[in-house]
């Protein structure tokens, strides 16, 4: 995983906030390919957690336990 591929996600999720279920799938997805990522030594890996989180600004609503 690169920057512009979590950029790029990121931005597929802002397009999504009409539809908060699915927004909300794709951001976990998001944050565990960032996890995944940094456990298997990505470059940048305080940036792409940085980019990912992001989405945390975006106002849709979240389903948590």
């Amino acid at each position: 995983m690169d920057l512009d591929t979590v950029f790029r996600k990121v931005a597929e999720i802002a397009l999504l906030l009409d539809d908060n279920e699915i927004a909300h799938a794709k951001e976990d997805r998001l944050y565990l390919d960032v996890l995944k990522a940094i456990a298997n030594g990505c470059k940048n890996p305080e940036k792409l957690a940085e980019i990912a989180l992001t989405t945390q600004k975006l106002d849709f609503t979240r389903w948590t336990l």
